[in-house]
């Protein structure tokens, strides 16, 4: 990386001090300064850069880019030249006489009336004697055509064209009137061109300073879009040129005036309801800029304009939700089609796409990337597998905020119809209602009361459909809806906390009686993917009152910042109560038989205990005595809930090392080294090797283990090496981390006894039938394969660092369970080889290395397998 960055620098100095070319600011020779044999020399070069002959295009094409690097003032004369080519006009002859700054006004109004000439033709040729040419005259044709767009893709014109609004306009007249060729060569070259302008795309700075000052376009361009829309109407030329006037429309985004503005969104409305696939991608990016550009202070009106259309289109289109959600369908891709989601398989794909569908990709990927949506390093595999579409929802979620009562009505017939029917008849369909009803319940106004009534939209209808919904669900729709629920989540947490409680509150229900257990594994997806987003929010166990005491200031003022730009104080309040109502139901799911309920449990578990034990890392050699909980809401202060809950966390970590050392007990007890079985009767009174190595190690520790490196926090929680023993007069005792470990422990038992007195109802007959005429011993190993999942699924989504001292303790058990005999437990025994295989890879703390030593050295002494 050092020598590849060391490259990059050398070259980017050569081109500086080489290429002065490239600046504006760099003095360079008028007309009148250059040699008329030099001028005359340049003529012939334009005129044989649109010879028929390949090999003398590209002679004189390299020696005329050479000469416009070496004299800038010859590129805008020479510029009308290749675009009148482009635009089957006349060519003229180049001007090196007058100096001209920008495009002539005659040649712009020659091109744009080129391209209202080619759109008046639904053809591709508008010329009637195309057919009688001859092979001389169409070969000569091909030459002008691969001549002119072989200049423009040179870097000299190509920069004048990012700098000039008239060169900007006089280049997409001239791509537009290309359509004026008929031979497939010709269009092959101006297809190539578009493609790399697309590509290359920069906006000039006078059009780019109009925009953000809400200022009138500049004159060439605000002409050029006026043609554009003109033309763009449905039926006004070929398919393949109009999908390029849609695409070159959203260069020019966005409007800086209300009757632009209003046009644009009549347009964009028209194509997300397009058949064309392509179409619709460019109307729904489009119409999203549009929408969301409403949030930035917009001058002229454009905000009303944009708003107003809208509404009136909702108003007055019979159907309009019904075949919004068609289209929706349709971009799904078809059940059993091959849906590989690697780098590799998605560069192959966009290679073998066409020119055109490869810019409409490019253009749609480079308006989302402001919005891209997860923010985490995992996304879900509902958005994976393409089952929900983010942009589809956004669209949703954007409508209703602009015209929330006109949505609503439009689309709560079409969505309850789609979800009547069996959500695996019509997938794509099923996809399509899912992110329509995640826009609705992402909108702030679903759950805002209507004028005029006292209930809103989640009362009334959304909140049942989408309980229905996630009832009827199949299991493999089931990462679609629980990809829904996390958009909602995401958007409510800016928006309307009120809402995002709402919805919380909704989903944190128990599954309703009599239902399976693959309701249960439903509710845990969703459930998990509203943990992930809170913490991808930032709700975590960071204590934001009180961060550490010899902070710098500039730091300390950025910690609060960045907690104020993430979610608002009433957001993180209702984030934290969701997470404590889950943590409480968590030890309750970890006797609860099969594999699948486990395993979801087990990566909801592990999101959890990631987030609320994670703390802002603090400045190398700060420290802060962080305080209890109670502390912390002493003298009438309100409570901290962030260390609360992390002191419940720490409680349910206990009930996981004690489950996993009961199970490991149970189908791997300890053998002496002839495979007996050592009763406790007959163990050895003196010392054990574990005993001795543990007094060692204390002994070599001292005090160096009593604080924790990583974050700079001496936490006094209990004599584990994770958390270090009381060393001040602010530490706790042992009575009184006792009474605080009771506390937290008595806050999840009796959570534990609230679950399970809910989950033995009705609903949970049958298991609670089943747990009370199992064993214990079914329910140590449901236990000890929690916890081994737990594992497994923490260090797999990245939180092996956080959860570490956790991992630590529960090390010795599995190494226990590493060989089991039994072949019903042999499933158990690969997830706890697959723990430690992925455990080995996790880099370790100093103060740690020596808790893992005597672990691993305590099982090479007891057990028989080692």
């Amino acid at each position: 990386m050092v020598e590849r960055a060391y490259l990059h620098n050398l070259w980017r100095a050569s081109q500086a001090a080489h290429k002065w070319w490239a600046t504006q600011d760099t003095p360079s020779a008028p007309l009148t300064c250059i040699p008329p044999m030099h001028k005359a020399l340049v003529q012939q070069l334009l005129h044989f850069s649109l010879h028929s002959y390949r090999g003398v295009r590209s002679s004189a094409i390299l020696a005329l880019e050479s000469c416009m690097k070496q004299f800038p003032a010859y590129i805008m004369q020479l510029l009308p030249v290749p675009l009148a080519a482009l635009a089957k006009l006349p060519i003229p002859q180049a001007d090196l006489v007058t100096q001209n700054a920008d495009l002539p006004s005659g040649v712009l109004d020659s091109l744009r009336g080129a391209m209202r000439e080619a759109a008046a033709s639904s053809t591709i040729s508008a010329d009637p004697k195309a057919e009688d040419a001859s092979a001389a005259d169409a070969s000569k044709e091909d030459g002008i055509v691969q001549g002119a767009t072989s200049l423009l893709r040179a870097q000299s014109l190509f920069r004048a064209v990012s700098r000039q609004p008239s060169a900007l306009a006089g280049l997409v007249a001239g791509l537009m009137a290309g359509s004026r060729y008929s031979s497939p060569q010709a269009q092959q070259s101006i297809l190539e061109c578009y493609l790399l302008f697309a590509l290359r795309f920069i906006r000039p700075p006078e059009l780019a300073s109009a925009q953000a000052a809400g200022a009138p376009y500049p004159e060439p361009i605000q002409k050029l879009l006026t043609d554009l829309l003109h033309i763009v109407g449905p039926g006004q030329m070929h398919w393949r040129y109009s999908l390029r006037a849609d695409a070159l429309l959203l260069f020019l985004l966005p409007p800086t005036d209300a009757q632009t503005a209003a046009l644009l969104t009549q347009h964009y409305l028209r194509l997300v309801l397009s058949q064309l696939i392509n179409q619709r991608r460019l109307g729904l990016t489009g119409l999203l800029y549009l929408l969301q550009q409403l949030e930035a202070p917009l001058q002229g009106g454009v905000k009303q304009a944009v708003q107003a259309e809208v509404v009136k289109t909702l108003k007055t289109q019979a159907g309009f939700g019904s075949m919004l959600l068609e289209q929706m369908a349709h971009a799904h891709p078809t059940p059993g089609s091959a849906n590989d989601n690697s780098a590799q398989s998605q560069m192959q794909k966009f290679m073998s796409m066409s020119k055109d569908d490869m810019v409409v990709n490019s253009l749609s990927a480079s308006f989302d990337k402001l919005r891209e949506w997860p923010y985490c390093v995992g996304t879900p595999e509902g958005i994976k597998d393409q089952s929900f579409l983010p942009r589809h929802a956004r669209l949703a979620q954007a409508l209703a905020d602009v015209a929330p009562v006109e949505m609503q009505a439009a689309l709560q017939g079409p969505v309850q119809d789609a979800l009547k029917l069996a959500q695996d008849e019509d997938r794509a369909r099923t996809s399509a209602a899912a992110e329509v009803l995640a826009g609705m319940l992402a909108s702030s106004t679903t759950f805002a009361a209507a004028s005029g009534s006292s209930s809103n939209a989640w009362e009334s209808w959304a909140q049942g459909a989408f309980q229905a919904a996630l009832a009827a669900a199949p299991l493999d729709l089931a990462e679609a809806w629980a990809a829904a629920v996390r958009f909602a989540v995401n958007a409510l947490a800016h928006t309307s906390p009120q809402g995002m409680d709402a919805l919380l509150q909704t989903l944190i229900q128990p599954p309703p009686p009599g239902a399976p257990s693959s309701a249960m594994v439903k509710r845990l997806k969703c459930i998990g993917q509203c943990l992930e987003e809170l913490s991808a929010l930032g709700i975590t166990g960071t204590d934001d009152t009180n961060p550490p005491s010899n902070y710098p200031a500039t730091l300390h003022s950025d910690h609060q910042l960045a907690l104020k730009l993430l979610v608002s104080a009433e957001a993180v309040r209702v984030g934290r109560k969701f997470q404590r109502q889950f943590l409480q139901e968590l030890p309750g799911l970890m006797a609860r038989p099969g594999e699948a309920l486990r395993h979801h449990s087990a990566w909801c578990g592990a999101i959890l205990c990631d987030s609320l034990m994670w703390t802002a890392p603090c400045p190398e050699g700060s420290t802060v005595q962080a305080p209890s909980p109670m502390e912390a809401g002493a003298h009438g202060a309100a409570p901290n809930h962030s260390l609360l809950l992390r002191s419940n966390v720490e409680a349910f970590c206990d009930i996981i090392v004690e489950g996993m050392k009961a199970g490991a007990a149970v189908v791997s007890p300890d053998q002496d080294e002839r495979g007996v079985k050592t009763p406790s009767s007959m163990a050895p009174s003196g010392p054990t090797p574990m005993d001795t190595d543990q007094t060692i190690l204390n002994s070599a520790l001292g005090a160096s283990s009593r604080t924790d490196s990583g974050s700079g926090v001496q936490n006094p929680s209990g004599p584990d090496q994770a958390r270090g023993e009381p060393t001040s007069d602010a530490a706790m005792t042992d009575a009184e981390e006792a009474a605080q470990r009771a506390a937290s422990s008595s806050l999840i038992g009796n959570a534990m006894q609230a679950e399970s007195a809910a989950s033995t109802g009705p609903s949970g007959a049958n298991d609670s039938a089943l747990t009370r005429q199992g064993s214990k011993h079914e329910e140590e190993v449901a236990q000890l394969g929690f916890a081994v999942q737990f594992m497994v699924q923490g260090l797999r989504n990245g939180a092996g660092p956080t959860l570490m001292p956790l991992l630590v303790r529960l090390l010795p058990f599995l190494l226990k369970t590493q060989e089991l005999q039994t072949p019903e437990l042999q499933p158990l025994s690969m997830e706890s080889k697959a723990a430690l295989a992925l455990l080995k890879y996790l880099p370790l703390k100093p103060q740690v290395i020596p808790q893992v030593m005597l672990h691993t050295h305590g099982q090479l002494s007891t057990t028989a397998m080692f």
